[in-house]
């Protein structure tokens, strides 16, 4: 999926859009921050925090005739014609399937080419002069809350 994705977005929408301006929306909404390559530049974890999962969801299910609330101005994916929405789909992913781990996760200053759980992990800022490791990876909530309940009230 790492692989398919920023590929299946442009083959949604680009042959509509145009390459230009498709490149001029995501200089303001990103399709992709890769970990540790994307927007951020850190390894943030594959938080998948930006980009264009709902636009992308909600442009699928008109292509499918499906029911669509708050629908976008019109059908993307296929320029609105299901097959060639599927065939367009199809492409972008053999050409995914094509890629070798080295293109999908490229070195950077924490890890070598191709290392996918090292792309993937987590970067802590450093504060002061202490710093940490990279940690990996851990699907785990935004909010995290403790609670401890001493007794039972009353009833």
């Amino acid at each position: 999926m790492d692989a398919w994705w920023p590929l299946l977005v442009r083959a949604e929408f680009q042959p509509v859009l145009g390459p230009t301006l498709l490149d001029q929306i995501e200089n303001d909404f990103p399709i992709n921050d890769e970990p540790g390559h994307g927007v951020s530049g850190a390894h943030l974890g594959s938080s998948f925090d930006v980009g264009f999962y709902g636009i992308v969801q909600k442009d699928l299910r008109a292509a499918l005739g499906n029911k669509v609330r708050g629908p976008l101005n019109r059908v993307y994916c296929g320029k609105g014609k299901r097959s060639a929405c599927r065939a367009a789909l199809q492409a972008s992913l053999l050409q995914a399937v094509g890629e070798s781990p080295q293109q999908v996760y490229p070195a950077d200053s924490e890890c070598a080419a191709g290392d996918q759980m090292c792309s993937d992990a987590i970067q802590f800022k450093p504060i002061g002069a202490i710093s940490q490791p990279l940690i990996e990876w851990i699907n785990r909530p935004t909010f995290q809350q403790a609670d401890e309940i001493q007794s039972h009230g009353p009833r």
